[in-house]
């Protein structure tokens, strides 16, 4: 039995931004239109088929909702990404865009690994010394690693990656995620971009 699309609806990044991973914004309700508009109707039917949980499986509907968004809301412009599991193939012409990480449900990599970041308002934190500089070193090397799209280009950086930051977690406990153990279970998503 063939396993069933898993689709996502994500709205294109604006340069400078590059990051085309899983964590950007879905197709929203337009307040400007009536509930029985177009635009509202196609957000409402991607609601009732799973977009709302990130994931549809009928490609023709994603096109669909894509193609009614970008006639109504050429400000909001949107692609279909494929998140390749289990031993699926990628749909004919879809782009690999590459492999994201994902932890308490969103993404670590969609503000990129900018050194410091996240961990300069936690200055006087026991342990500091220690992990900081070890966070540091990991985003620097981790971040020459990210291609084009804000990803990694292989399964093996990708994994390598949560290993290093469940390390750190066992240094300085929630420092990325509340919860390394689960979040790590998870394999880092596989992600195409489908043409509309």
């Amino acid at each position: 039995m063939a396993s069933q699309l898993t689709l996502m609806i994500l709205e294109k990044p604006e340069p400078p931004a590059v990051y085309r991973g899983f964590d950007r914004s879905w197709p929203r309700y337009q307040e400007q239109f009536s509930e029985d508009h177009p635009v509202n109707q196609a957000f409402l039917r991607w609601c009732d088929l799973g977009g709302a949980s990130g994931e549809l499986h009928d490609l023709g509907i994603a096109r669909e909702i894509c193609s009614i968004f970008a006639t109504f809301v050429p400000t909001s412009t949107f692609e279909i990404i494929q998140d390749v599991r289990n031993g699926q193939q990628p749909l004919p012409a879809a782009e690999f865009l590459g492999y994201d990480v994902i932890v308490d449900g969103g993404s670590i990599l969609s503000r990129g690994l900018v050194v410091g970041q996240s961990h300069d308002q936690l200055p006087n934190e026991p342990m500091a010394h220690v992990w900081k500089p070890l966070a540091e070193v990991m985003h620097r090397y981790f971040d020459k690693q990210l291609n084009e799209h804000g990803l990694f280009a292989d399964l093996e950086t990708a994994r390598l990656f949560q290993q290093c930051i469940a390390a750190l977690e066992e240094i300085r406990p929630s420092l990325y995620t509340g919860d390394a153990a689960k979040d790590f279970q998870q394999l880092p998503l596989k992600l195409y971009s489908v043409p509309n």
